[in-house]
């Protein structure tokens, strides 16, 4: 149930970071497996798991959309 809830408050989480320029895709972060998801909304499938530094917590884009920045609390 726990881990439910952290996956449900990182995806809520991940659509405020994202631009909404008509792209269904969403990037969540997975503090329990040190992973983003990257997930096509308009299907609900993950279309890409990507190895990031331990305790994923927060998602960032540059303002041109090119680059991702993830932060980490692990060490």
């Amino acid at each position: 149930m726990f881990k439910k809830l952290i996956v449900l408050s990182l995806l809520l989480m991940a659509f405020g970071c994202i631009s909404l320029n008509a792209q269904n895709i969403a990037y969540v972060t997975n503090i329990l497996d040190n992973t983003v998801s990257v997930i096509d909304t308009s299907t609900n499938t993950v279309t890409a798991t990507i190895a990031v530094g331990n305790q994923p917590n927060g998602i960032v884009f540059s303002p041109d959309h090119t680059r991702a920045y993830v932060t980490n609390r692990g060490f």
